[in-house]
């Protein structure tokens, strides 16, 4: 495909180029110069930062609700400011499927636009997870977490009647 060749010289072109053509025809020079800054070298730190943030924040704060074998969380916090990104726990259990955010009322849009661009054939092969691997998932972390606090209280239980420890 014809994007995939020049995908260097396209996001050149969008990234920088155009915004300081826009600049320069705007306000000369100086409009040149505060795009190139805002709309070219300003762009680039903050989606560098973000992309980043997720992989730390997305580690820390949060729900594990698909799996506690890594820290990956999902957070809705998270998930808004990066549109959709905040998921990280799905995102880490089920990494071949495009979506992060997969109940309906979870905010994801990059799932939306992908889902739009493969209506109108831009993109295609989209995988998904299947419905009962999710469940499934789910599932085992209740138990997890069912059977840790039955510990627990197992735990206080005999403690408070006396009985020793191991």
């Amino acid at each position: 495909m014809w994007q995939h060749q020049h995908v260097h010289t396209i996001a050149l072109l969008v990234g920088f180029a155009l915004p300081v053509l826009l600049g320069a025809a705007w306000n000369g020079w100086i409009g040149a110069l505060g795009a190139f800054l805002i709309s070219g070298v300003a762009k680039v730190v903050v989606i560098q930062h973000c992309t980043f943030f997720i992989n730390s924040a997305c580690h820390t704060l949060g729900r594990r609700p698909y799996s506690t074998r890594c820290s990956a969380r999902d957070s809705f916090l998270m998930a808004l400011l990066t549109f959709g990104e905040g998921y990280h726990n799905y995102h880490h259990e089920f990494q071949h499927d495009y979506r992060n955010g997969v109940k309906s009322w979870q905010w994801d849009p990059t799932k939306w636009i992908i889902w739009l661009l493969s209506k109108i054939g831009l993109t295609g092969g989209l995988r998904r997870a299947a419905r009962e691997a999710v469940q499934a998932a789910q599932a085992q972390v209740r138990r997890s977490r069912t059977a840790q606090s039955e510990s627990v209280v197992i735990s206080e239980t005999m403690a408070g009647l006396g009985v020793p420890q191991r």
